[in-house]
């Protein structure tokens, strides 16, 4: 997978990269989405229309361990892809998009995936040994999510899920998180986090032009994220060689998404809340299903050029 990956991001203008890994959980989840799904398909591709590899054990799997759903599943169909999440978040628009971009894909006259949902009802009352089989699993956290069920039906069932969840706990904590990018090596904005749990240990120079917190000087226009993953309360502060001001980012009410403030200039530092400060990107990609029909189209040419890679 690894060499894979180096493949399509190899092939991906640097600003779609960028933005890609940058631009929010929505786009990160994109690219791991369809990376996760190719890697289905290519394990399929790789052994013969199948979804695993040839058992290399003749001896009966034991009953007190399961079979993976994937090896159940129809070899010759479209790969079945589960939609683990909360009706709101799973039917969406942008999960809609998404899944049709996905599902538009076919082979031979034939349709290369198929989506099943798992819905509320399922998630909420029924024992994982009732969720439905699938090869590739989309799942993510939101309200009211039973995060520990998903888990505990992944390890019974294993499915390729395109994103670990035992780690969804990351997304939580937006300081984590940009470690863990960091990590693995994927780009990220120059930023600094404020602590506030130091107290008067920070060193904080707030000016027109600029934030530097614990001499890590961040030039505006900057961005500012709560600690808390689950806290979308984001601020946009421009320095006065633009006008100034503040644009205050937010989950959408009616047809709006953010406010802008002209004479707010001050971030929320000395409120006593924790935050991530970072530079705000200038990007010429402004529609993510640019980015996912490009990725998608690259994905597609390298699975069928290298079937085994």
């Amino acid at each position: 997978m690894s060499s894979l990956h180096a493949r399509i991001t190899g092939q991906l203008p640097s600003v779609v990269v960028r933005t890609i890994s940058t631009s929010g959980r929505f786009a990160v989840s994109t690219f791991f989405l369809s990376l996760g799904l190719a890697a289905a398909a290519w394990r399929r591709l790789r052994h013969g229309g199948t979804t695993t590899p040839p058992a290399t054990d003749a001896a009966a799997p034991s009953p007190a361990r399961p079979q993976p759903a994937r090896r159940t599943l129809s070899d010759g169909g479209p790969i079945v892809v589960g939609v683990c999440a909360m009706d709101k978040k799973a039917r969406s628009q942008p999960m809609n998009e998404m899944l049709h971009l996905l599902t538009s894909y076919s082979a031979h006259g034939r349709s290369e995936f198929r989506v099943v949902y798992f819905g509320d009802d399922t998630l909420l009352n029924k024992p994982i040994e009732e969720w439905p089989l699938c090869e590739a699993l989309i799942a993510f956290f939101s309200t009211g999510f039973p995060l520990q069920k998903a888990q505990a039906y992944v390890a019974l069932r294993k499915p390729f899920a395109f994103n670990d969840l035992s780690k969804q706990g990351l997304l939580f904590d937006r300081r984590e998180f940009y470690r863990t990018l960091q990590e693995t090596g994927v780009p990220v904005p120059h930023f600094t986090v404020f602590d506030a749990s130091r107290g008067a240990d920070n060193v904080v120079d707030e000016q027109e032009d600029y934030l530097e917190i614990n001499g890590v000087r961040i030039q505006k226009p900057l961005v500012e994220k709560p600690v808390s993953g689950e806290d979308h309360n984001v601020y946009i502060y421009y320095p006065r060689s633009l006008g100034g001001g503040s644009k205050r980012l937010f989950r959408k009410v009616g047809d709006r998404s953010s406010q802008f403030y002209p004479e707010e200039h001050l971030t929320r530092i000395h409120d006593g809340g924790s935050y991530i400060y970072e530079e705000l990107l200038q990007t010429e990609v402004r529609n993510s299903d640019a980015i996912v029909t490009q990725f998608c189209a690259i994905l597609r040419n390298l699975l069928k050029a290298h079937p085994s890679s």
